[in-house]
């Protein structure tokens, strides 16, 4: 087989550096296992397999841990909105302490998904206003009157709209002084017309974009299938339970992993995860091999060893325990 040579040539006055521009410093979990802002979740798994239960617990934690403002340290709240037919029989989601009775709803509609949004814009603009003036407003404070003409002109208006009043009399108060992370729960809706095939379908919309609305979705689905693909490969956080079949897993899923495991690795991963009742296997792709990529369940972290064996954080092999 014959080699083949390349030779490069430096083109003169070019670059590859990336522009420099100004990142959106998005919230910062308070514990670096706890999923990151915005990254959608959709949990897979027949009847009784734990998927409502994977989701809650997922939610908990990030209840529990806090997010942080990723540009004042501020603590950043968390706002669950629930679409669940269920919601009667299933109270395990009643546990969640970032879920209001207002924000439950029994049915799936885009209508409903459509009014949730909105208010959630809503809050979103309430929210930008109020920080605009807390920005113009300190700035004003620090200026003397001489550096008065430095403030920006919108700056101005917004002072002379509430009369120059420091933050705490602002009006009228958002209800979130900072943006909160928004998450929508799906648990038992896919059986409607959630992903039907329309090409403009506003929930499959919603959901590509929803990092710029500020929120995330949690999906509890019975099957990959019931789930379009451009969801399912845009779904950051993956709770795999067991199947008799491993064909659509790997079908469906290998592929968003397969640079970092052969589809030998991922078996033996998978089957390890889900070989106790009601465990499965979390696929966080927010997470690197080393910090957390894949665990079992949520809190354990799996690594493969040599030899493609799989072991969790903590476990000693038996040759170390000797």
């Amino acid at each position: 087989m014959s080699t083949i040579t390349l030779e490069e040539q430096k083109i003169p006055d070019l670059d590859n550096k990336p522009p420099s521009f100004k990142h959106y410093k998005y919230p910062i979990p308070n514990h670096p296992q706890v999923q990151k802002p915005y990254v959608c979740c959709l949990s897979v798994g027949a009847r009784g397999s734990g998927k409502s239960y994977s989701i809650v617990k997922a939610i908990s934690n990030a209840e529990k841990w806090g997010y942080s403002d990723g540009e004042t340290g501020e603590p950043v709240p968390i706002r669950t909105i629930l679409f669940s037919p269920t919601v009667d029989a299933n109270p395990i989601f009643t546990t969640l302490k970032s879920l209001d009775d207002d924000d439950i709803h029994n049915d799936f509609t885009h209508t409903e998904l459509e009014a949730v949004i909105e208010d959630i814009k809503q809050h979103n603009e309430e929210t930008r206003k109020y920080r605009d003036y807390l920005q113009a407003y300190m700035k004003f404070k620090k200026a003397s009157m001489k550096d008065l003409d430095k403030l920006e002109p919108e700056e101005l208006v917004l002072l002379f709209e509430q009369d120059f009043r420091p933050p705490r009399e602002y009006s009228p108060m958002p209800k979130y002084k900072t943006y909160p992370v928004n998450k929508i729960i799906l648990d038992d809706c896919l059986g409607g017309d959630a992903f039907n095939g329309k090409k403009k379908n506003f929930l499959v919309k919603t959901l590509l974009n929803s990092r710029h609305l500020r929120c995330e979705f949690y999906i509890a689905a019975q099957s990959l299938k019931s789930v379009r693909k451009e969801v399912r490969i845009n779904c950051g956080l993956l709770i795999l339970f067991k199947f008799a079949s491993k064909k659509v897993i790997f079908d469906d899923i290998y592929e968003i992993i397969s640079n970092v495991l052969t589809e030998e690795e991922f078996d033996a991963l998978y089957t390890y995860a889900t070989s106790d009742d009601h465990s499965a296997l979390v696929i966080d792709t927010t997470q690197s091999k080393e910090t957390g990529l894949f665990k079992k369940n949520l809190d354990v972290i799996l690594r493969l060893k040599k030899g493609g064996e799989v072991g969790n954080e903590g476990e000693e092999s038996e040759d170390e325990k000797k």
